[in-house]
C-alpha cells in the first residue's frame, strides 16, 4: 500500500492524478484529509459540461475494501443492514454497517456500495471520511468466518465518466470482458435481457449492454479494471475501478479518445465532448439529483 502526501502539506494525501491535475490547473480542496480537485474551470461550467455531453472525474480518495472466501457472503449478511447474499454476481447495491443490534453505525457515515464481482468475492465501496474505520469493522467482525478482508483503498483508483456522450467515449477505451447475464441488458434488436450470452464481450457490447448497478471485469486502455455502470453521481456514468499505477495512463487515453470523437452540435455545440470535473461540480449533479451518502463525509472543507 501507499500515501501519496502533498509536498505541501505533509498531512495531505494526494492520489495519483494529482500531477495531472495540477498540469489541468485544478483549484484544489481539502477533503478528509486528501488534496482533491474541486474545480478546473468553474464548477457551473463544469457540472453543464457533465449533464450534456461527458465529464471526467478523479474519484481515487474513496475507500475500497474487498472481502472474499467462502464465508463472504454469510459474513457480510451479518455485518451489513442488507442481505448481500441474495445479489447476483456481477450486481451492485447500496447498503450500510450495521450494528450488533441491527441498528445503523453512525447513520450515513458508514454507508457502503457493495459489489459483487465474483463467486465469493464483494468490493465494498466507501466514503473517504469512513475507510478506516469501516475496513476495522469488517476485520473485527469477519473474524472466524472464513471470509478474508483486504483493504485495497491506497493500492486502487476511480475513474468515473459521466454524462449522455460517456458510453460513445468507453466504447473507444474498454477492450473485453466476460459476458455476465446478470450484469447486462438486452442485446442488441433484443427487447428483454436473455438468449445466449457470450463468454467474452468487445468492449463496444459490454458498454453498450451494461446495466445500471452492475459490475463486470474487463480491460481499459490495456489494464485490468472493474467496470460499473451508475446513476450515484447524479448522472447516468461509468466507473473504472484500476491500480494505482495504472491510473494517469487510463485518464489520458480516455481524455484522448473523446479528443478524436466528433464535436458537440446544437445546444452543446460550446462543450468538449469531455470535461474535466472536480468535486464541486459532482456534488451540484449529487444535490440536483437529489443523491446522498458514499462520497460525502466529514473532514470536508
Amino acid at each position: 500500500m501507499r500515501t501519496m502526501i502533498a509536498p505541501s502539506s505533509s498531512s495531505l494525501c494526494q492520489t495519483p492524478l494529482h500531477r495531472t491535475h495540477d498540469r489541468l490547473g485544478a483549484r484544489l480542496r481539502t477533503v478528509s484529509g486528501w488534496a482533491m480537485p474541486w474545480s478546473y474551470v468553474g464548477e457551473q461550467a463544469e457540472h453543464r459540461a457533465a449533464r450534456h455531453s461527458a465529464g471526467i472525474l478523479d474519484l481515487s480518495h474513496t475507500g475500497e475494501v474487498r472481502v472474499e472466501g467462502p464465508g463472504a457472503a454469510a459474513a457480510l449478511d451479518g455485518v451489513l443492514a442488507d442481505r448481500v447474499s441474495t445479489l447476483a454476481v456481477g450486481r451492485s447495491g447500496c447498503s450500510a454497517i450495521a450494528g450488533p443490534d441491527g441498528g445503523v453505525i453512525d447513520g450515513v457515515l458508514d454507508e457502503v456500495v457493495v459489489h459483487h464481482v465474483g463467486e465469493e468475492e464483494f468490493l465494498l465501496v466507501t466514503s473517504a471520511a469512513s475507510r478506516e474505520r469501516v475496513a476495522a469493522e469488517l476485520v473485527l467482525r469477519c473474524a472466524g468466518t472464513g471470509a478474508r478482508v483486504t483493504d485495497l483503498s491506497l493500492d486502487t483508483a476511480l475513474i468515473a465518466v459521466l454524462g449522455p456522450r460517456a458510453p460513445e467515449v468507453l466504447c473507444h477505451v474498454v477492450g473485453s470482458g466476460p459476458g455476465i447475464p446478470a450484469a447486462l441488458g438486452p442485446a442488441p434488436g433484443q427487447t428483454e435481457p436473455g438468449g445466449d450470452v457470450p463468454d467474452v464481450l468487445c468492449g463496444t457490447g459490454i458498454v453498450a449492454r451494461l446495466r445500471c448497478c452492475a459490475i463486470v471485469r474487463a480491460t481499459a486502455a490495456g489494464h485490468s479494471v472493474l467496470l460499473a455502470r451508475t446513476r450515484r453521481h447524479g448522472q447516468d456514468g461509468f466507473e473504472l475501478f484500476c491500480g494505482w499505477e495504472d491510473a494517469e495512463d487510463l485518464w489520458h487515453t480516455i481524455t484522448g479518445a473523446a479528443a478524436a470523437l466528433p464535436a458537440n452540435h446544437g445546444d452543446a455545440a460550446d462543450l468538449a465532448v469531455l470535461t474535466p470535473c472536480g468535486l464541486g461540480a459532482h456534488g451540484l449533479l449529487r444535490r440536483e439529483a437529489g443523491v446522498t451518502g458514499v462520497t460525502k463525509g466529514p473532514g470536508s472543507s
